[in-house]
């Protein structure tokens, strides 16, 4: 026989879950009253918020436009010193100086001779041996 007073365990479970609905659905409704209760709708203070944010941001947007022109200064000084540099290098130049640029272009110029005569005779001999 069956037990009497356990009733549908299906007909349970659906109670439960529609008093969890609206546990829930109240307590949304109270903190949504809460939140509206609390809420701020004076313009005077929203005005004053607008206007902190508003300088808030036109002195980061200063801030960046100070970074911006600090990096083109310093790229701007780096190219003005490498100009420096190079117009320094322009030194005078005495005539032992000039003498012995001459005298090491004479030399690599014979190194190449010789090496053109040499490549030239390998080949040679090759042409005749093969």
């Amino acid at each position: 026989m069956p037990q009497w007073g356990a009733g549908n365990t299906r007909a349970i479970e659906a109670r439960m879950r529609k008093k969890l609905d609206k546990d829930k659905k109240q307590k949304e409704l109270e903190e949504k009253k809460l939140e509206e209760y609390w809420r701020d709708d004076d313009k005077k203070v929203q005005a004053k918020i607008q206007r902190k944010m508003e300088a808030e941001n036109k002195r980061q947007q200063k801030l960046d436009r100070k970074k911006e022109l600090k990096a083109l200064y310093g790229e701007e000084e780096k190219s003005i010193k490498s100009n420096k540099e190079s117009k320094s290098t322009n030194k005078k130049v005495t005539q032992s100086e000039i003498l012995q640029k001459l005298i090491e272009e004479k030399k690599k110029q014979l190194q190449e001779e010789k090496k053109k005569k040499v490549l030239e005779e390998i080949v040679f001999l090759k042409m005749l041996f093969f």
